[in-house]
């Protein structure tokens, strides 16, 4: 999954910092952020981005699965973008802006349903 710690953005979901700066041991706090991570992965989480685009997105090893379709054609989308704008400013031609870009960062839909997060 596509998540930003970018100030723009909302937190991310998995507290990978947060929790074992607070968890004894500390990597008794990282397994706890795993678990998370594996579970938000396996069962997907609703999103949006600013250009309110809806979809589900999965985790890892599933951009190929029937499951993730919308998130892989939205991704290659975003991709060939960035490129394309690398392309023209090496050409001498910016034409795009980065916000063209991280318009299409998703962040988790609150209006949809998705699994309670673990630790918040």
């Amino acid at each position: 999954m596509i998540f930003t710690n970018f100030p723009k953005f909302t937190k991310p979901r998995v507290p990978r910092v947060e929790l074992p700066a607070v968890v004894t041991p500390a990597k008794a706090g990282n397994l706890l952020v795993h678990f998370q991570h594996d579970e938000d992965g396996k069962f997907g989480l609703n999103v949006v981005n600013q250009d309110r685009e809806r979809w589900s997105c999965f985790g890892d090893g599933t951009l190929y699965d029937e499951k993730s379709r919308e998130n892989k054609k939205l991704v290659r989308g975003v991709v060939q973008e960035s490129v394309n704008q690398v392309w023209q400013t090496f050409q001498g031609e910016p034409d795009g802006r980065v916000d063209d870009v991280l318009r299409k960062i998703p962040t988790v839909d609150k209006t949809r349903p998705n699994n309670y997060p673990l630790f918040t």
